[in-house]
């Protein structure tokens, strides 16, 4: 059954519409500062990640999955290298923390949790807002006394990541939800890999603009490396994470159907004003290409490339 989603055409939240046109602030409470150091913090997490960290330019960022040694997402995270540290914000800490206190061995290794508020701005005025208070460099770091400032687009809008006692900064700014953020991100054609993946999720069944920015195939060794190389030298995943258009109300966990065959679930649905009701899941490569008219609960819908 497709429950009613709290952003509509009529009733849009005031998050959404800061994160559509302006600027939101946006917390989580398990959004926690990781921070790697050491002289083996780089050459270890090099180890543990499908990209390959010897491209981050200095004060830049990137994107990376941590997988199982069966390739499974175990976690998605931007790491931002700064002055010989890792900074790596996350919503699921016990995955690296753990990753740390299972295999650092000898390695110069030190991992330890930043201090401070925890928020997130975000919206395509971000970065003009937080000019108010501080300069921001080119790229994509900013470590300030008390305070750490990560360049983080969690809404396909732009954004930045506060790690601080910088409450004050978000005085007076819209609250969004974690929905406010997926319908923005989905708009902008994004996956989110919080609601999109699971622990059965493999990085290419994300699709090929995830992969492309998050796994590299020419790295060494990592771990879940064997699986992902075999299934680049394959060619392809039996599933793909996809975008569909409906022509009426669509909800999280409708299938989507093929006649009667069921490709998938949908794992993120919303109303867009500027597009109507969209929505993504992971469906099954076979019946689900791109120009595909489907069953998405009880509204008729087409697996898209991009929104119309």
């Amino acid at each position: 059954m497709t429950e009613e989603h709290p952003i509509s055409e009529a009733h849009p939240t005031d998050g959404a519409v800061a994160l559509r046109e302006a600027v939101a602030a946006w917390r989580s409470p398990t959004l926690t500062l990781l921070i790697l150091s050491g002289a083996d913090a780089k050459g270890w997490l090099q180890g543990q990640v499908t990209n390959d960290l010897r491209d981050i330019p200095a004060g830049g960022s990137m994107g990376v999955c941590i997988t199982k040694s069966t390739g499974q997402i175990l976690d998605v995270v931007r790491v931002f290298e700064h002055e010989g540290r890792l900074f790596i914000p996350t919503l699921n800490p016990d995955v690296l923390t753990d990753r740390v206190r299972d295999f650092v061995i000898m390695e110069d290794v030190t991992l330890t949790v930043g201090q401070g508020d925890a928020l997130s701005l975000q919206g395509p005025a971000a970065t003009q807002h937080l000019r108010q208070f501080t300069e921001l460099p080119a790229l994509d770091v900013r470590v300030m006394e008390g305070a750490v400032l990560l360049r983080h687009d969690r809404s396909g809008q732009g954004g930045w990541d506060l790690f601080a006692s910088v409450e004050s900064w978000a005085e007076g700014l819209p609250h969004a939800t974690t929905l406010d953020l997926s319908a923005t991100s989905l708009e902008a054609g994004r996956v989110m890999s919080s609601l999109d993946a699971d622990s059965r999720t493999l990085p290419p069944e994300l699709g090929d603009e995830f992969t492309q920015s998050h796994v590299s195939h020419t790295k060494g060794c990592y771990v879940g490396q064997e699986i992902l190389h075999r299934i680049f030298s394959r060619g392809h995943t039996n599933r793909t994470w996809r975008k569909l258009q409906g022509s009426g109300p669509m909800g999280v966990g409708d299938a989507v159907t093929l006649a009667d065959e069921t490709l998938g679930v949908v794992t993120r649905a919303h109303f867009s004003p500027e597009f109507g009701w969209i929505a993504a899941g992971i469906l099954r490569n076979r019946g689900g290409e791109i120009g595909r008219r489907v069953q998405v609960g009880t509204s008729p819908a087409e697996i898209v490339d991009d929104w119309v």
